[in-house]
């Protein structure tokens, strides 16, 4: 999604912050719907299998999505981030478009 809004991006279309904390607000709900409609697909995988524990594998079905989050360290998720957040940075540092967007972090004195 970001790649598309990237490529696309109008200079001259402008939004009010209202409009913006709609848009985000939105966004926020689609990828909420998306994530309850795989979670309901995953209690329902095991509907109709003779297990000992249907609840138990119910559980484990669901959080299948969930499992890249669980089964590392912290370490390595906050590592991972923090090289994420560089390359991402960069990324935004290499077009003059949006180089707006990185300046707006610096720009506080709350640091």
């Amino acid at each position: 999604m970001f790649e598309y809004a990237y490529n696309n991006l109008d200079d001259t279309e402008t939004l009010s912050e209202a409009g913006i904390k709609v848009n985000v607000f939105k966004a926020y709900l689609l990828l909420n719907e998306i994530n309850t409609t795989k979670t309901h697909d995953a209690w329902d995988s095991v509907e109709g299998l003779e297990l000992k524990y249907p609840l138990s594998a119910r559980i484990m079905a669901m959080s299948y999505g969930y499992s890249d989050l669980i089964n590392y360290g912290k370490r390595e998720l906050i590592v991972t981030q923090i090289i994420k957040s560089i390359h991402f940075f960069e990324f935004l540092e290499s077009d003059a478009r949006t180089i707006p967007v990185v300046n707006v972090g610096t720009k506080s004195n709350d640091w």
